[in-house]
């Protein structure tokens, strides 16, 4: 668990759009939504699987929520952090 908050804020540092000025900002967001989705499953996996989520009565449509969470990927994709000074 700590590693995981450890490669996320790496990867927040890292990818960083001010580092990065002539890249786009959906090909920065890339990792970072990749380690969120990492977790999600590791979140599924760690309390038993689908198999437990079946049991508890868990249904697929509570996850509209996650929606929410990619709505900036096609609006800010095709930005720059240099095109922010004109």
């Amino acid at each position: 668990m700590v590693g995981l908050f450890v490669l996320w804020t790496s990867c927040v540092i890292y990818f960083s759009p001010w580092r990065h000025p002539n890249r786009f900002y959906g090909i920065l967001m890339i990792p970072l939504y990749a380690i969120f989705l990492l977790t999600f499953i590791w979140g599924i996996w760690s309390f038993g699987g689908k198999d437990a989520l079946k049991a508890n009565g868990f249904n697929w449509l509570n996850l509209l929520w996650l929606i929410n969470i990619f709505i900036p990927v096609p609006i800010m994709f095709k930005k720059k952090w240099s095109d922010s000074g004109e």
